[in-house]
């Protein structure tokens, strides 16, 4: 069946499913392309919000365009159409939650997810993890680089860089940061680079921030400072980058904070008690479960 009507963007049908149009047509016995008229009244009657969009996005065209006509569109197809943005905004949240929970994308194969997922929606598609670690992963990192895009090229904008490494990982972090006309303060992380396979020298985390930036189109020369450690490989990254750095604050907070307790005798000998009486716990599971203060504690 037919419509004229524009191809614009139409409305979301709450209602209307392709089964349902199929069903209308079977069982009204009507005829393969209805005219605008018959369909319309069929629309008033069963599906009174896709009536509604329709006459809309009719409307509007014929203001904007008097002397273009509207171009069929199949009923059908735009059904269709829905159901595919329905299921792409399902895989984004499906993403979000995975990321969210730290959960491996194997979570969309196990028989009691899909199971929760058709009772509230049995028409959406379910896709692999195949699926969810390629094209819908590729599609969901391009949105999320175009947003990020969108907020910090081309405007003033400072950086916090710093690396983070446990065993046998590593990873160079850069979160951006910019102010508003209207002072408002916005962070983002643009970018999380595993490190473990180069040295952490001047030169290399300065192309890790430089190309880090390129990818993203915000020029250097957009970058008004940098905040950073104490480190003398990042204190020199930033003179190698030609950007002006400042010490972090926390970071200095934190070495005075220490080297004061250093100086305590008392203090020491309690952080020494302390590590003791956790090593004493962490030996003796009976122990933990006579004091499970404790235990929360070692827990935490």
């Amino acid at each position: 069946m037919c419509l004229e009507t524009s191809t614009s963007e139409l409305p979301e049908p709450s209602n209307l499913r392709k089964n349902d149009i199929e069903d209308c047509s079977h069982r009204g016995g009507c005829p393969e392309h209805w005219t605008t008229s018959p369909l319309w009244t069929h629309l008033k009657k069963a599906h009174a919000e896709v009536d509604l969009g329709v006459k809309a996005v009719v409307q509007q065209e014929e203001v904007e365009n008097p002397s273009k006509r509207a171009t069929q569109t199949f009923i059908t197809d735009y059904a269709e159409d829905w159901h595919k943005q329905r299921s792409q905004k399902f895989e984004t949240l499906l993403v979000k939650f995975i990321a969210d929970a730290n959960l491996s994308a194997n979570v969309t194969e196990y028989q009691s997810f899909k199971a929760l997922v058709r009772f509230n929606a049995s028409d959406v598609k379910i896709p692999s993890r195949h699926e969810l670690l390629g094209p819908i992963l590729d599609r969901e990192y391009q949105r999320a680089k175009d947003r990020t895009q969108s907020i910090f090229s081309g405007k003033p904008i400072s950086i916090t860089a710093d690396s983070y490494t446990k065993g046998t990982h590593s990873l160079f972090a850069i979160t951006a940061h910019l102010l508003t006309s209207d002072f408002r303060s916005v962070s983002e992380i643009i970018g999380i680079v595993p490190c473990a396979e180069i040295k952490h020298t001047a030169i290399n985390l300065s192309s890790l921030v430089a190309e880090n930036l390129k990818s993203l189109e915000i020029s250097l020369s957009d970058v008004v400072g940098i905040t950073r450690d104490g480190a003398a490989n990042m204190a020199a990254m930033c003179d190698t980058l030609g950007v002006t750095s400042i010490h972090c604050f926390c970071h200095n907070l934190h070495l005075i904070v220490k080297s004061s307790l250093e100086r305590c005798v008392k203090a020491d000998e309690l952080v020494k008690k302390a590590i003791d009486i956790v090593a004493s716990f962490r030996r003796s599971p009976n122990e933990i479960r006579q004091q499970p203060l404790v235990g929360v504690v070692l827990a935490l």
